[in-house]
C-alpha cells in the first residue's frame, strides 16, 4: 500500500509510511474501545433484574442509555476526525518537497526542548543540594564556637542543627549567645561586688 500511494503521486515515501501506520492502528483503537464498552454492557445486563423490580428507575436507565450512545458516538467521531486530520496534513505536506525535512526538524526541536528541561531540573537539584550543604555547615558546631563557655548546654543542639533548617540553628545560636551574655553579666556583677567589699575592708 505504501508503494501504491507513492506511485500514485499522492504522497511521498515518508508521508506514505506515516499514513500506513495510522491506518494500521485504527483497528487496534476500535478493539480497545470495544473492550472498554464490554463492562458497560455487562452492567446493563446486571441492571435488567433491577428494572423488573423497580419500574420507577426506567427514566434514569433511559438517560444512562442515551449517555452510553453518546459515548459510543464520540470515539467514532474522534477516530474519523483524527484520520481525516492526518490525511489532510499528509496531503498538504505532499505538495511541499521539504515535508520530510520539516518533520525531522520538528522532532529535533522536541528532543532539544526535552533535553533543556532535564538540564534545568538537574541544575535546580544541584543548587538545592549545595544550599542544603551550606546550611548544614553553618548550622553545625561552628555556630557554637563563637559563644562562650556558658553556651556549652546549647552545643548538643548545634550538632542536631545539621538535620534541622538553618532558621532553627540560628535561633539556637542566638539563645546560646544570650545565655553567654547573661553569664558574663553575672560574673561581672560578682567581681564588682567582691572588689567593693575588699576596698571597704582595707579602708581604716
Amino acid at each position: 500500500m505504501q508503494h501504491v500511494l507513492r506511485d500514485a503521486g499522492q504522497v511521498n515515501e515518508f508521508d506514505a509510511a506515516c499514513l500506513l501506520y495510522t491506518i494500521r492502528n485504527l483497528p487496534q483503537q476500535q478493539q480497545q474501545q470495544q473492550q472498554q464498552q464490554e463492562p458497560q454492557q455487562q452492567q446493563q445486563q446486571q441492571q435488567e433484574p433491577q428494572q423488573q423490580q423497580h419500574e420507577q428507575q426506567e427514566p434514569q436507565q433511559q438517560q444512562q442509555e442515551q449517555q452510553q450512545q453518546q459515548q459510543q458516538q464520540q470515539p467514532e467521531q474522534a477516530q474519523f476526525e483524527s484520520a481525516a486530520g492526518v490525511c489532510m496534513v499528509l496531503r498538504t505536506a505532499s505538495s511541499n518537497s521539504n515535508s520530510k525535512i520539516s518533520c525531522l526538524l520538528f522532532i529535533r526541536v522536541c528532543v532539544a526542548a526535552a533535553a533543556a528541561m532535564e538540564a534545568a531540573a538537574a541544575a535546580a537539584e544541584e543548587a538545592a543540594a549545595e544550599a542544603a550543604a551550606a546550611a548544614a555547615r553553618w548550622s553545625g558546631p561552628r555556630a557554637a564556637s563563637f559563644v562562650s563557655v556558658a553556651a556549652a548546654a546549647a552545643k548538643h543542639q548545634s550538632y542536631e542543627g545539621n538535620r534541622q533548617p538553618a532558621a532553627a540553628a540560628a535561633a539556637a545560636a542566638a539563645a546560646a549567645a544570650a545565655a553567654a551574655a547573661a553569664a558574663a553579666a553575672a560574673i561581672a556583677a560578682v567581681w564588682v561586688s567582691e572588689k567593693k567589699t575588699g576596698e571597704t575592708a582595707e579602708s581604716p
